[in-house]
């Protein structure tokens, strides 16, 4: 019978396609022009998936494979350099963040040691979570997805094997066609209903791992069609790394041209004979300084995204082109070193000659991160690295209470938020609705309601602002229900008769058009009809403009400047009589005030008393969780005078 698989010489031209998936993700964190260079993940995913069934294949076929040795050399291959990145990482961390943030990593360290850093990244991807950009082990979510299918796909290939005796390469192709099909399936209807789990896990993921295995079953292409699938196949590569942005619902169907265009190169790359002509794309990525950079590849990838994040957490204004272009060339320098003395001796037995030891290394390593994880965690992120006024400032981070973020179901059930006086069976006064920004608001609404004796409910979801017949769009998905939940929201109004509706929201964000995150229609006539749909319903309708945004991480940045011995009021932001929401858009405060809106200005309460700035802290207490969301201890030093001046006990409807 002849083998599966003919073709087992070295391969350089995928160690070029390598090249590009990584310089892809490398340029697209560096803020180089590829705005889609995530994708090089998904082209990782395909050649692991073809190199990987590539080795089962001819094991199984020889009658040489066992799981054993299987996971040895995965061990061999992941195992040294990671554990070297997740402790560098640690100590790094010890010494850059703040204890919220550096437990947060001790997490994020522990759960990869479990191989399941992308099930907790999905756990903790919330609206209010810290940003991505400055978690310094977010890319190894996608390690885990490799890690998990590792596990599981050795033994699907040895059972398809002992059930495909006749007719192998059909059978195989077919079963693993269906599971590719059934994969992806899930990752197009996922992508829609389920974002961010469809973006981090491996049911979503594995596809396109497969995707690749299925590649090493077929047999190599005719050497005349070779050239052109080769060339087509690299464009196919390269136009999303520049046409995708972050608003592109991934991975779903948009992850299908990328992978496909991978395998095709693989596939079409392939030779039928020794003596067959390599195609122009193919001896192109085979130049050895294109080469060197695929070899180098895993280590460039796990060095990279940490020196990346710890720059961002510590600059307050974006970084530089020239410190993005040294960061690059540091991660290269930081790849190459590893790549030369940390992965190559492990991975061609110089260091741990035997299978023993080899299972040894690992255990050792993978317990390191595991105890380095919860050494962070159980010595409470060594809060002792900080003086107390540090740490008070840096509370402000952890500060969740006023975070509740309903679902449609939970208005359509009557599962809202209370807040004011509980007094059973009284009416409901006062209902705020709106985004992430009303949600920072409730605990004042809640304050002040409670004092005036008076009942009321808060409807707050993330980035969705409080119109009827309006959404905008955002990564992952966030916004796209705003239609159903604001509907909802306003059934609820009219059946509950309610008497005054608060509308807060990111009113800038919504204002400003962008390509990026589509909207369904114009923001300013949405906000107009939506406070004559409130007062036909009956109730009055008030509006609270905007808290002056910062620009940057409150908490993160009094406490660092706290250290520092160094003043914040520069950095806070002025007053701007030019640039505010809905003030500034010509005759829109008119128009609202003719459909009945009453408007709530809180930026006279947020100014320092020279009126040089909005403040920051009161009483060394962070004013703000982050760069716009007011804490609690905020919400009750500015929206509380506010309301009380502006809804004085006696007039209130």
């Amino acid at each position: 019978m002849q083998p599966l698989i003919q073709d087992f010489r070295y391969r350089p031209e995928i160690d070029g396609l390598r090249a590009i998936a990584v310089l892809a993700v490398v340029l697209f964190h560096a803020g180089f022009g590829f705005t889609g260079g995530f994708v090089g993940v998904d082209i990782f995913f395909v050649i692991s998936g073809f190199l990987i069934t590539s080795l089962i294949v001819k094991d199984l076929e020889a009658g040489t494979f066992t799981l054993v040795g299987f996971w040895e050399r995965r061990i061999r291959r992941i195992v040294p350099a990671l554990a070297c990145v997740v402790l560098v990482t640690l100590i790094a961390g010890w010494v850059v963040l703040l204890p919220g943030d550096y437990a947060a990593l001790g997490r994020s360290a522990f759960f990869q040691g479990l191989f399941v850093a992308n099930i907790h990244f999905w756990r903790t991807s919330g609206y209010f979570d810290g940003a991505a950009e400055e978690k310094p082990l977010l890319h190894t979510w996608s390690l885990a997805v490799e890690e998990q299918f590792y596990l599981i796909f050795p033994l699907l290939m040895v059972i398809l094997f002992a059930i495909t005796r006749f007719r192998r390469r059909g059978l195989l192709l077919s079963l693993l066609g269906l599971c590719v099909g059934l994969s992806l399936g899930v990752s197009i209807w996922g992508v829609i209903h389920w974002p961010v789990a469809t973006f981090y896990l491996l049911p979503t993921r594995a596809w396109e791992l497969l995707l690749g295995a299925s590649v090493a079953l077929l047999p190599a292409p005719a050497n005349g069609t070779r050239e052109i699938l080769s060339g087509a196949a690299i464009v196919g590569v390269v136009l999303p790394c520049w046409l995708y942005t972050s608003a592109t619902p991934f991975p779903g169907l948009a992850a299908v041209p990328p992978c496909v265009a991978a395998g095709l190169f693989i596939w079409a790359t392939g030779r039928r004979h020794p003596e067959a002509r390599v195609p122009f794309v193919a001896r192109a990525l085979s130049a050895r300084p294109v080469v060197f950079i695929g070899l180098i590849s895993y280590s460039l990838y796990l060095w990279h995204w940490p020196l990346f994040a710890f720059s961002n957490y510590l600059s307050i204004e974006p970084l530089s082109a020239g410190y993005r272009c040294f960061l690059v060339a540091t991660s290269f320098l930081l790849a190459i070193v590893s790549w030369r003395f940390v992965e190559t001796p492990f991975r061609t037995r110089r260091h741990c000659h035997s299978r023993r030891s080899t299972f040894a290394m690992g255990a050792v390593a993978t317990g390191l991160i595991l105890t380095g994880g919860l050494a962070v965690q159980f010595s409470y992120a060594i809060p002792q690295r900080f003086t107390p006024a540090a740490l008070a400032y840096a509370e402000g981070q952890a500060d969740a209470t006023f975070i509740h973020d309903l679902e449609i179901r939970d208005i359509v059930a009557g599962r809202l938020t209370p807040i004011g006086a509980s007094i059973p069976e009284a009416p409901v006064d006062w209902l705020v609705w709106g985004d992430s920004l009303a949600m920072a608001a409730t605990p004042a609404f809640h304050q002040y309601l409670e004092a005036q004796g008076l009942a009321g409910q808060a409807a707050t979801h993330s980035w969705t602002a409080p119109l009827l017949g309006y959404f905008k769009g955002l990564q992952f998905g966030m916004g796209l229900d705003s239609l159903e939940f604001n509907q909802a929201v306003f059934e609820h109004v009219k059946l509950m008769a309610i008497s005054n509706v608060v509308l807060i929201g990111a009113w800038s964000g919504y204002e400003q058009e962008s390509a990026d995150h589509p909207s369904s229609g114009t923001f300013e006539a949405s906000l107009v009809a939506t406070v004559r749909a409130i007062r036909e319903a009956g109730a009055r309708p008030w509006i609270m403009l905007e808290i002056p945004a910062q620009g940057f991480d409150v908490p993160k940045v009094l406490a660092q400047y706290e250290m520092a011995g160094k003043p914040i009021e520069p950095l806070c932001a002025k007053p701007d009589p030019d640039g505010y929401a809905i003030v500034n858009t010509p005759g829109l405060v008119e128009r609202l005030q003719e459909a009945g809106a009453t408007l709530l200005d809180p930026r006279p309460y947020c100014l320092s008393e020279d009126g040089t700035h909005y403040r920051v802290a009161d009483g060394g207490t962070a004013l703000y969780r982050d760069a716009g969301h007011l804490s609690t201890h905020g919400a009750a030093v500015i929206i509380v005078p506010l309301l009380e001046d502006s809804l004085p006990a006696g007039s209130i409807p």
